[in-house]
């Protein structure tokens, strides 16, 4: 790590029903690593379960948490993400700690006007925040939608359940996949401008994108979001598991790459949360004729086993 690095924790108490994130800020102190509390963001009933960082931007990150419901009675939980703005957030001090505390106004919403990710009947299962320009995220629900929103263009609604005012950012573009036969679990974005075969296409939104279903054990390659009304992005390549594991953990794994190089070389990473092993999939890319990265797909796979 660096010294003066940035991360944060996130906790739920099934007990008693609260859960708290904390920001935490940490550096050596030899021999040690020791770390301070910069900011708690607590509730009582909100179950928050992940949090995801702005690219570059540490003051902005998102909470993704349930509505409430789940396993107490019997019903599935419905979860959605709201956006996080440490420098826009109320907070009072720690009575014993002295950090900033932020509490939720209510089981539903963080605080008054704040940015909501929340569709019917389509429980938000996975975010992921464009690396291109991050006034564009992607989620993937419950229901079978995978779903491109604009941060920059929102509209004022009121939160059903606490009658709080929110902002609901617009949707892009929306593709709808069978909820039955395609649960998606992950979305993911790849540095590829877009693909071969699409290589005509200028107007790109956002690069090219991963979505995993089936616990993750079926991989989907999508091809770029454009600007063009009504043209949605088409399935490049699926890749699945013969004998899959019961789950896997999922990431992407890429650098920079000059355009007098190489086309960057770009890994899937499928994690067996339950043997031990690791497959890292390689996606074949290559330049275009205006230097841009396009995505061939995957073409060869490194197996890893951990002892």
């Amino acid at each position: 790590f660096l010294d003066g690095d940035v991360l944060a924790t996130v906790g739920h108490s099934p007990e008693q029903g609260s859960s708290k994130l904390i920001v935490w800020r940490v550096f050596e102190q030899s021999p040690e690593i020791q770390a301070e509390k910069l900011l708690e963001v607590s509730s009582d009933s909100a179950k928050m379960n992940r949090v995801l960082w702005h690219p570059f931007n540490p003051n902005q990150l998102w909470v993704l948490h349930s509505l409430g419901g789940g396993n107490n009675n019997g019903e599935k939980q419905h979860n959605v993400a709201t956006l996080v703005e440490t420098t826009k957030i109320q907070t009072t001090t720690h009575p014993e700690e002295s950090h900033p505390v932020c509490r939720w106004q209510s089981p539903s919403v963080l605080m008054e006007g704040c940015v909501h990710l929340n569709i019917p009947g389509g429980s938000l299962e996975d975010l992921a925040w464009s690396g291109r320009d991050t006034r564009h995220a992607l989620t993937v629900h419950s229901n079978g939608q995978i779903i491109l929103w604009d941060l920059k263009q929102s509209e004022d609604a009121v939160d059903a359940a606490s009658a709080l005012s929110i902002a609901v950012p617009k949707k892009l573009a929306v593709i709808s996949e069978s909820p039955d036969t395609a649960p998606i679990s992950r979305c993911l974005f790849m540095p590829h401008e877009n693909a071969v075969r699409l290589e005509g296409q200028q107007d790109t939104l956002t690069s090219c994108f991963i979505t995993a279903s089936h616990k993750n054990s079926v991989l989907t390659l999508w091809s770029s979001f454009t600007t063009t009304p009504g043209v949605l992005p088409v399935k490049l390549q699926v890749i699945k598991l013969a004998n899959p594991s019961p789950s896997y953990a999922l990431d992407v794994c890429f650098g920079p790459a000059p355009q007098e190089a190489s086309p960057p070389s770009c890994f899937i990473l499928w994690a067996d949360r339950h043997q031990g092993r690791l497959l890292a999939i390689h996606v074949a890319s290559q330049w275009s004729a205006q230097s841009k990265a396009l995505c061939v797909g995957g073409d060869y796979v490194v197996p890893f086993v951990l002892h």
